[in-house]
Order: C-alpha cells, then sequence, then structure tokens
C-alpha cells in the first residue's frame, strides 16, 4: 500500500542525524530520499537537463546541489565515505547479513552498487516490508538467497518494526501503530530481544 510505503519512509527520516552523507539504492530507500525535509526535490518545473535517480524517477536539482558521475559515486563508497547506505532488502538473517539482488530462477541484472555500499557505507539501514507478498518471513535465523553481504545491518526499518541488530541478536525497539509485540514476533523467524515495553513508532 502506498501509505506504507510513505510511512516507512518518514520513519526511516526520523533515524537518520543531520549532516550525514547518505545514499539510498531504488524503491522505499527512494522515496525516503525524496521525502526528507532537507532534500526535498522542486518538482513544479524541468529543465532542458533531464536528470532520474537510482529508482528512476525524473527529478530537479535545488540550489547549490552538485552532479558527478558514477565513477566518483563508487570512489566515495569505497573510500568509506559515505555514512549511511538505505537499502531495501528480500531477506535479512539474525545475524545481519543481507540478500537483496537475485531470487534464484528469475531475470538477473546484477547487484548493482548494494555489495560496494554494504561494504563501504559506515551504517547500513535496511527498510522494507516485513514478509513478502506470499506472506514469507524475510527476517530468518538464515538467509536462504544468495548474500549481498555478511553481518553488514545494522538497523531494520519494516512495515511491522523498528528494530536493531546487535550482538546478541535482534532488539525490538518501536512498533508499528496498531501492531502488537506478538504481530511482529510470528512474522519474525529469529526470537527478538525485548526490553520492557515497546512503543509505537511515532510518523
Amino acid at each position: 500500500m502506498q501509505w506504507v510505503v510513505y510511512a516507512l519512509a518518514g520513519s526511516a527520516t526520523a533515524k537518520v542525524a543531520c549532516g550525514l552523507a547518505v545514499m539510498g539504492l531504488a524503491s522505499i530507500p527512494v522515496v525516503y530520499l525524496m521525502e526528507a525535509p532537507d532534500r526535498q526535490r522542486a518538482r513544479e518545473q524541468l529543465q532542458w537537463l533531464v536528470l532520474v535517480d537510482a529508482g528512476s524517477r525524473v527529478v530537479s536539482l535545488r540550489d547549490g546541489a552538485s552532479v558527478f558521475d558514477s565513477a566518483a559515486s563508487f570512489a566515495m563508497i569505497r573510500g568509506g565515505h559515505i555514512d549511511l547506505a538505505i537499502l531495501g532488502a528480500m531477506q535479512v538473517s539474525q545475524t545481519g547479513d543481507l540478500a537483496n539482488w537475485m531470487i534464484p530462477g528469475t531475470i538477473v541484472k546484477g547487484p548493482g552498487g548494494a555489495m560496494d555500499l554494504v561494504t563501504g557505507a559506515k551504517q547500513v539501514l535496511i527498510v522494507m516490508d516485513h514478509v513478502s507478498k506470499r506472506g514469507d518471513k524475510k527476517i530468518l535465523n538464515d538467509c536462504s538467497l544468495p548474500l549481498t553481504g555478511q553481518r553488514v545491518v545494522n538497523k531494520l526499518v519494516t512495515s511491522l518494526a523498528v528494530i536493531e541488530v546487535t550482538p546478541d541478536g535482534l532488539r525490538l525497539l518501536e512498533r508499528a501503530p496498531g501492531v502488537s509485540v506478538e504481530d511482529i514476533r510470528s512474522a519474525t523467524e529469529p526470537e527478538l530481544l525485548i526490553d520492557g515495553d515497546v512503543p509505537e513508532v511515532i510518523i
């Protein structure tokens, strides 16, 4: 549902401190970049130069914006200059393993920059639906799909909850409005660490 996408993006926005170098890839992470208050796109006019973001959406530039090529982008990533990477996921494990680039037997374009991002960024935030369209759990004890990176995820913002990856396991920090702790537990394979009452996410 569209409201879920924007609610996720808004919740993710609240988790990001000002002044960070942030990079997002496609889908919900791109909605985050468009909705963040200090990154609003000017949508009213398009000039002769047509620009697209990582989700192939047409965008325009704010005053003071700059543009750099793909080579510079990867130099920033591989040089450790990205504070936070925001990505989607097909599966995440209890130890922070990430699978987000292919499902065997389907058409695969390749991992793109995801492998570089999860290796080079200082923090990795996953923004995703808690379960698949078929209702399958996406937060698992171990990923069954090919991995993008091992032990790379720091935090998840899902359609049901905000979860932190810790050395002791997955810690439930917040729950979506109207969602119970039991709802989250039943949709999550690993046992969740819970400290006292779990507050609702403020959107």
